[in-house]
């Protein structure tokens, strides 16, 4: 179906430098309190006693992270998710597939150093977390990503994320409606200097992930720097602009049928039923497709 399609291509071209993995739906309420997400965003998540639904994959990829001793030579590590999202929103917010209350995102996460992250990139909310001076060097490096890219961008102030800026494509639909999708989000580093700086505001340092530099004596080990990526974001959301784009006359490779196959009389309908079975396709003449594949005495004698 198209929306597999979208997600094995997406598989196909990012595997080779993600490590694929797979979180719970289901979390204690403890995570989130630690990630600040159950203050942040209360009254968008489904909620079981002390267990909320997964409304995002970032905590649980910090517990990845967090399982083990990291060391510099590992990073970056990049965790790739595909799994189900579910997000309590308004009923009058919801919008059939471009606004549903669960969501599949392709939703990716990389660790690495302060210096790795022009390699891996490639405005500042009002109630933004952290101190000034390292939202300014957390834009400054995007900025930097964006200027190398080579095209147009736009800065929107104030649209950052609450722990960090990002970058966002949006994408018009076949009406002009316009959507955003892809994200790219720059977690920040809070300088670990006193119990006052602890981990109330990043997700590194509110899980106090740490790996080992070269200084392995060194007893303050550094922070890594959280990236968010999603490259199509809401898959659902990315659907829905497709099917208003192409009017279901979907491109060979996104097409539930990419041919069908049609006998020209009686007397080829065995033969074209051959090869629907040998070639996996469907007899529908009535449906949108791509291409038609007509057969007749000759195709069934030459083969």
């Amino acid at each position: 179906m198209p929306q597999q399609a979208l997600t094995n291509y997406l598989q196909i071209r990012t595997t080779p430098e993600n490590l694929q993995v797979i979180t719970p739906n289901m979390y204690n309420i403890k995570l989130w309190g630690t990630s600040g997400h159950a203050e942040k965003y209360k009254k968008n998540t489904f909620t079981f006693d002390v267990s909320r639904l997964k409304p995002m994959n970032c905590p649980g990829h910090c517990l990845m992270f967090q399982h083990r001793v990291r060391s510099y030579r590992e990073l970056p590590i990049r965790l790739a998710d595909f799994g189900v999202l579910h997000r309590n929103e308004e009923s009058g917010a919801l919008s059939g597939l471009t606004v549903p209350a669960s969501i599949s995102l392709d939703d990716a996460h990389i660790f690495c150093t302060e210096d790795q992250v022009m390699d891996e990139v490639k405005a500042r909310p009002g109630n933004y977390l952290g101190d000034l001076k390292t939202w300014d060097k957390a834009e400054n490096d995007l900025k930097l990503a964006l200027d190398a890219f080579g095209r147009k961008w736009q800065l929107s102030k104030g649209d950052g994320a609450f722990y960090g800026p990002k970058i966002d494509i949006t994408v018009s639909d076949a009406m002009n409606r316009k959507f955003q999708c892809a994200t790219l989000q720059h977690e920040l580093i809070i300088c670990f200097l006193s119990a006052h700086y602890q981990l109330d505001f990043q997700l590194p340092d509110r899980f106090k992930l740490e790996y080992s530099d070269e200084d392995e004596g060194k007893k303050e080990k550094p922070r890594p720097v959280m990236i968010h990526r999603a490259v199509l974001g809401s898959v659902e959301r990315m659907f829905a602009i497709l099917l208003e784009h192409y009017k279901g006359k979907w491109p060979f490779w996104l097409s539930p049928r990419q041919a069908i196959v049609c006998p020209i009389s009686k007397k080829s309908e065995e033969y074209a039923l051959q090869v629907k079975k040998k070639k996996f396709m469907k007899l529908d003449t009535m449906l949108m497709r791509t291409c038609e594949l007509v057969v007749g005495e000759i195709e069934a004698a030459t083969g």
